[in-house]
């Protein structure tokens, strides 16, 4: 007897995920095509329509993101940043006043990208960047361009990771009061024969409740603590530079206004910061 023609096929299954992929790559395809067509608000509609059915893809919410930002700029009819006069004169002062006048302008420390502050985090890397790029500044510390060029190895990172996920920074300390939380401790890079003695006091209130953590700027890590410079590398790998980053409409466009400020205040074009977020903080100048 012969197969049943009637008999009705099974579906087909997809892996898990794989569904997802081919929809979103349908309706990104889709969105540069409209793109392109200089069709940006039917773009958007397409993502948007996508996303109602696969709410937390990255790649549709980052171009959603990106396609309201757009849509943005092409509303827009004057810079709010009309007002920011050129510096007189380029040096370090002029450098710092400008990232102050940036950070309250803009409220850069108020800026958050999936819940974490996302500024202090690149804050530094900036800096030095802008630094070089005017002349102020030579090639960056060792230390610097090692925590840039070496992922970290530290088997610790993982473990640290999920200790510091639940420090509680709100309890006191004081002799007189019984912990019940980890006490996260940054030690200092700076060690007199080994010993940091700016945190020696507060190490020995502490006790067994001390959560050490080394900034040791590449010496040995003191026994017992965890690499804080490999920690806070990770940390940006982990959370802050994932290619899954979402980064909004409305932190692109404080990115942007940063951007516009440095350039204003110092003729100075420090890039796409949205990229430098995804890339371990270093700015793509």
């Amino acid at each position: 007897m012969g197969p049943n023609i009637n008999a009705r096929r099974k579906p087909k299954r997809f892996p898990a995920g794989t569904l997802s992929r081919i929809m979103c790559y349908l309706a990104l395809r889709r969105s540069e095509s409209s793109q392109q067509a200089g069709k940006v608000d039917k773009a958007l509609e397409i993502v948007t329509r996508a996303l109602g059915r696969d709410r937390e893809n990255p790649r549709l919410r980052n171009e959603q993101a990106r396609l309201k930002f757009a849509l943005m700029q092409t509303r827009r009819t004057s810079s709010r940043l009309e007002h920011i006069q050129r510096a007189q004169t380029i040096d370090i002062t002029s450098l710092c006043q400008c990232f102050w006048d940036a950070e309250k302008e803009l409220s850069l420390l108020e800026l958050k990208i999936e819940g974490v502050f996302a500024w202090p985090l690149v804050r530094m890397n900036v800096f030095y960047d802008a630094a070089q790029r005017l002349g102020l500044y030579d090639a960056p510390h060792p230390n610097l361009k090692r925590q840039r060029e070496q992922p970290t190895t530290d088997p610790l990172t993982a473990a640290a990771l999920e200790r510091c996920a639940k420090v509680a920074g709100d309890n006191a300390v004081s002799a007189r009061q019984q912990f019940d939380k980890t006490i996260a401790v940054i030690m200092n890079a700076r060690k007199l024969k080994g010993e940091d003695t700016y945190t020696k006091a507060l190490r020995g209130e502490a006790g067994a409740q001390a959560l050490l953590l080394d900034s040791h700027s590449g010496a040995d890590v003191m026994a017992g603590a965890i690499d804080f410079d490999a920690l806070l590398t990770e940390f940006k790998r982990y959370r802050i530079n994932s290619l899954d980053l979402v980064i909004e409409a409305n932190a692109l466009e404080t990115l942007d206004n940063l951007r516009e400020f440095f350039e204003r205040r110092l003729g100075l074009e420090i890039g796409d910061l949205s990229t430098a977020l995804r890339r371990n903080g270093a700015v793509p100048f």
